[in-house]
């Protein structure tokens, strides 16, 4: 329950606390974006869906990430950036600050 709360709440926060989107995929190469502008209808899709995020062999933290780009909406994430040129994703695969910031 805790981890719904929180996730629901990250893409609550990123979407202006006003509408999410949570992307989801079932074994499909393309997921499903699914939009909200009630948190607690967020929060009850992301508790019947959070397995599809937690699955060791899964995609749940790009799942997550697409969320949070679709939520915040790629010009905002683009403007909230420090410099046009940074990248969320750094050497080694490590997330940058820029996508930290973007998960606060």
């Amino acid at each position: 329950e805790a981890l719904t709360l929180a996730l629901t709440e990250i893409l609550w926060r990123a979407g202006s606390e006003s509408r999410c989107s949570i992307v989801i995929s079932r074994g499909l190469p393309l997921g499903s974006v699914h939009d909200f502008k009630s948190k607690a209808d967020a929060s009850n899709f992301m508790r019947r869906n959070l397995h599809l995020f937690q699955d060791p062999k899964g995609i749940g933290v790009c799942l997550f990430v697409y969320s949070l780009l679709i939520s915040r909406g790629l010009e905002s994430v683009s403007k909230d950036m420090d410099k046009a040129s940074n990248s969320l994703i750094v050497n080694y695969g490590y997330c940058s600050q820029e996508l930290v910031n973007l998960c606060l």
